[in-house]
């Protein structure tokens, strides 16, 4: 992958062109956000969460699939094998109110996810960082939006604060593929309500 940054007034047009042999699906927008929570499960064992939307909108098709992972760790730190669960989501299901938000509605082992982050930026940017991974992508990042932001979610039946990134990004790109899901079809032991015990949240 090639990486670069371009001085550039921003406003300014920009047009980009895949290289030769390129198979990008879509010229556009390209969003790839993050999430993290932590979880302290009603089996004694602290779930450390982890969250991705990435989706491309544009011409001529838009995709978005989100990823969500976990892994079960002791008070004494020893933690278990990540398991991940990868879902294709449909046009209704991932939205970008603006540059700055997005916001992920769908279900998750037969519970409502809801994924949504704000970025703050402090400052608007001024230089345009580009890469290419040809011929998967040439993008360059929107500097005035993303960054650092507020995160929120709610899934297995648990909402959660913690930290969130935004990356925005124009160009050519492949549209974003479900990933394989290593999860149990089964919710999590650590997050069903046992004897009145409901799982809490921590910073994550």
């Amino acid at each position: 992958m090639h990486r670069w940054i371009l001085a550039a007034t921003i406003g300014a047009g920009l047009v980009l062109a895949p290289g030769a042999g390129a198979t990008p699906s879509t010229v556009g927008q390209y969003h790839d956000d993050t999430g993290s929570a932590v979880v302290r499960g009603t089996d004694g064992l602290t779930y450390q969460m982890t969250f991705r939307l990435q989706a491309t909108a544009g011409n001529p098709s838009q995709a978005a699939v989100a990823t969500v992972s976990y892994r079960a760790c002791t008070r004494a730190g020893k933690c278990g094998f990540t398991y991940t669960y990868s879902l294709g989501l449909s046009a209704g299901q991932a939205s970008f109110p603006d540059a700055n938000t997005a916001v992920v509605s769908a279900k998750l082992l037969g519970k409502p996810l809801q994924l949504h982050w704000t970025a703050h930026p402090a400052a608007l940017g001024t230089n345009f960082s580009g890469s290419a991974d040809v011929p998967n992508s040439v993008a360059v990042g929107d500097p005035t939006s993303g960054g650092p932001s507020a995160f929120t979610a709610t899934f297995l039946g648990t909402s959660c604060g913690g930290n969130g990134t935004m990356t925005n990004s124009y160009g050519v790109f492949s549209s974003p593929q479900s990933g394989a899901t290593t999860g149990s079809s089964r919710i999590p032991a650590g997050f069903v309500t046992k004897r009145g015990h409901k799982p809490g949240c921590q910073s994550s």
